[in-house]
């Protein structure tokens, strides 16, 4: 099995145990692990597919930086 190189916020929230609203918290403070958003459309900010950089998440995650 190969190992996803982005996760969704509920894969992020399964594997390194922090809840879905923290990391929606994180998003809307502009801290925590950088969020990348896919397929926005024009004009409308809450479209888009949320994933995290799983290489990113197991070095903040190592380093104790995840607050």
């Amino acid at each position: 099995m190969s190992v996803k190189k982005y996760l969704s916020p509920r894969e992020v929230s399964n594997e390194f145990n922090i809840s879905i609203n923290t990391l929606r918290r994180w998003r809307s403070e502009d801290r925590g692990p950088k969020a990348i958003k896919l397929g926005q459309k024009p004009n409308n900010k809450r479209s888009g597919t949320i994933r995290y950089d799983r290489s990113e998440l197991e070095e903040m995650f190592n380093k104790g930086v995840m607050a």
